[in-house]
């Protein structure tokens, strides 16, 4: 049977922390755990040590939050817990997903989203608080919440007021109605009404229909959902705005929203303003820079494309490289591409491919200076494709090659010539893995492998690909048909010994 070991990250919780901390307390309970370590904020309540374990008290939260969860990790599969079964709790996406990542068969990693946890122990409990003689039972479907357009206005100023207005500040789902409940009681979820029970689902669906709220979740965890306002502008008026309005409290400054309508919702009731809905929905935009698997959801919940051919074609190439796991787009693999200069220099120190993944990571996460989160999954699709390509040598100038053990690999240098080298593969891969790429699909091509919003236009990727395309010159061949095909292996495919960069 396997020894239980958990580690809990609380620092992205909101509201009340006995909730959280008690919901893990009794899922952890269930495996009888030998070590329970807790990763909180200054200002969050303490958690009761019952089991071996320390509490950590950090200042970071998510990616910059990881480094020491995951050297946290690591001393405890060598300092008395190895062959332990280890429990990742988080709300954090990433978190989750670095750890899963980390599993081996030494060390066994097992994560779980924090606001799933908090779910199952809300419905287990849920009846017995709603028994409580101090607090009326609810009769079945009585409507006295909120309406679904009332509640996507309400989550409109909430997100605006708060900041959610770009997905690298998305906001948990999860935490979106203690914090209508914050601003309007009647948000709060009373189970035995069912428009109550699905009040956060319905206002997701109306705001993602109306483009006006968008989300991504990651790899269809759950818990990992998170929406944002599409536009913090024309939100109707703040939060902050009603309170003179309601200020009747007294001076404890206390805001009450059961009796105040904004403008919107009372002209909807009046029937002096009327919404003009569509009546199909409008597929969100892809987010440039964002993971693909990241992507926002369209309303109906399915991940689909714009109207544009060229877009849809464009995005089926994109998709294609990233199964492939060799992607990352154009402005952070130039970064990346810089980054590796700069951390493999060829008098420094030989460096394992981990080590040498991670500086990378980091100087091109530091010189993008924060305006990117995702480099975890951008840094292992440019890896991937360093390693598919054969750009990376090692002392005796093979290239190393991909595998269960490659992470400690030594790399001395790599190919000269690296741009292109690895781009070419980009390109062959994109031609081999789709499988029916024709002329017609040039502009597509240029716009995956090279578009960069802040630098590039249409001519100048396109020339790019041509030059690159010229690097398959004797490959590339085309059949009867019109499309293209590569022939025999890649350069990243042959054993060879340039003359490192």
């Amino acid at each position: 049977m396997y020894r239980n070991v958990f580690l809990v990250d609380m620092t992205e919780h909101r509201g009340l922390e006995q909730s959280a901390l008690r919901s893990v307390q009794a899922y952890a309970s269930e495996c009888n755990p030998e070590l329970i370590d807790w990763f909180k904020l200054p200002r969050q309540a303490q958690p009761e040590l019952t089991k071996a374990g320390k509490v950590f008290s950090v200042l970071e939260t998510g990616l910059q939050l990881w480094p020491q969860i995951r050297q946290r990790l690591l001393e405890l599969s060598s300092n008395g817990y190895a062959g332990c079964l280890f429990h990742m709790i988080s709300y954090d996406p990433y978190v989750l997903t670095e750890a899963r990542n980390l599993s081996r068969p030494e060390m066994v990693v097992r994560s779980t989203p924090l606001a799933v946890l908090l779910t199952k122990y809300r419905t287990s409990f849920g009846s017995a608080r709603y028994g409580d003689a101090g607090r009326p039972r609810p009769s079945f479907n009585q409507a006295v919440g909120l309406t679904p357009q009332e509640g996507l206005e309400l989550t409109k100023r909430v997100l605006k007021q708060y900041g959610h207005t770009s997905p690298q500040k998305a906001l948990l789902v999860v935490q979106l109605r203690p914090l209508l409940v914050r601003h309007d009681q009647r948000a709060r979820k009373n189970p035995m009404d069912r428009s109550s029970s699905r009040l956060i689902s319905s206002i997701i669906a109306a705001g993602t229909q109306a483009d006006s709220i968008r989300r991504y979740d990651v790899n269809g965890i759950p818990g990992t959902e998170r929406i944002w306002l599409v536009d913090g502008e024309g939100c109707g008026p703040s939060i902050a705005e009603p309170a003179a309005v309601v200020g009747g409290n007294g001076s404890n400054g206390a805001i009450s929203f059961d009796n105040v309508l904004t403008p919107s919702i009372e002209g909807s009731r009046s029937g002096s303003i009327t919404r003009q809905t569509p009546s199909v929905p409008t597929p969100p935009a892809p987010i440039d820079g964002l993971p693909d698997r990241l992507q926002p959801i369209p309303a109906d919940g399915k991940h689909e494309l714009g109207t544009d051919k060229g877009r849809q074609r464009t995005r089926a190439i994109e998709k294609a490289l990233t199964a492939a796991g060799v992607y990352s787009k154009k402005p952070q693999r130039d970064r990346l591409f810089k980054a590796l200069r700069s951390c493999l220099s060829s008098d420094g120190p030989r460096k394992t491919l981990l080590q040498l993944t991670r500086e990378i990571r980091r100087e091109a996460s530091a010189a993008a200076g924060g305006d990117f989160p995702f480099w975890h999954p951008a840094t292992r699709g440019y890896v991937g494709m360093l390693l598919g390509a054969g750009a990376l040598l090692d002392e005796s100038g093979k290239c190393v090659r991909g595998g269960l053990f490659v992470g400690s690999s030594q790399i001395a240098s790599f190919v000269e010539s690296l741009e292109d080298t690895c781009e070419a593969f980009l390109l062959e891969t994109a031609i081999t893995r789709m499988a029916d790429i024709t002329d017609s699909d040039k502009v597509p091509l240029a716009h995956a492998l090279f578009w960069d919003k802040d630098s590039s236009d249409r001519d100048q990727i396109e020339d790019r690909l041509e030059q690159v395309l010229r690097l398959l010159e004797g490959r590339l061949n085309v059949t009867a048909g019109g499309v293209w095909y590569v022939e025999g292996p890649g350069k990243g495919d042959k054993e060879r010994t340039p003359g490192a960069a």
